[in-house]
């Protein structure tokens, strides 16, 4: 992992949630550089999300780190059921059934139940799930994980993109000269309003 932002990345992702990360390991992976800015201090560590989908554990698997994914969260053998009731304990409406963690490796295992994918979901929170991700991302060596950034503006020419970044804990502000820029910060995210 590159240990400061650099001048220059043939990628520059804004956002370090999960889909940054993942991107981060993929273009690692491929030994491409590039720098990861977010403007939070660390990867998540308030509950977001609580749910992780076939597809992304699919993914996950391929990356080789489902079955660390899988591992954190509610215990092997918890049922993952949602249910509604009209108050917290008092009447139930209604329930949709869903596997243990247990119980999903052994039906995606042996192709039983009514899901067909090689990975079932998972019931964890985006927190756990990002502290996995970073590990990952931050072990490939073409990649630069930067928590504490965020992006104020960029310039787009015909090589690219001239980022404007500024640590959010000094205001120490860099240039950052990347061929691709892509923003994964959300919704609210800093790069929508460029």
């Amino acid at each position: 992992m590159c240990a400061l932002i650099p001048e220059a990345a043939s990628v520059l992702i804004v956002g370090g949630g999960p889909c940054g990360l993942t991107l981060a390991i993929e273009l690692g992976r491929r030994g491409i550089d590039a720098a990861l800015v977010d403007q939070k201090p660390s990867a998540a560590v308030n509950p977001q999300a609580n749910a992780t989908q076939a597809r992304t554990m699919e993914h996950f698997r391929r990356l080789g780190f489902a079955a660390e994914v899988r591992a954190l969260g509610l215990p092997q053998d918890y049922p993952t059921d949602i249910a509604y009731f009209t108050r917290y304990g008092r009447v139930e409406l209604a329930r949709y059934r869903l596997p243990s963690s247990q119980q999903a490796t052994a039906i995606a295992r042996n192709l039983t139940g009514s899901w067909s994918t090689a990975e079932l979901p998972h019931r964890v929170s985006q927190k756990f799930v990002e502290q996995v991700l970073r590990r990952h991302a931050a072990a490939q060596r073409t990649v630069s994980i930067n928590y504490g950034w965020k992006l104020n503006d960029f310039d787009e020419g015909a090589d690219g993109v001239t980022a404007y970044i500024q640590s959010m804990e000094t205001d120490e502000q860099r240039t950052l000269k990347a061929r691709y820029l892509i923003g994964v910060d959300g919704a609210r995210g800093t790069h929508r309003r460029f």
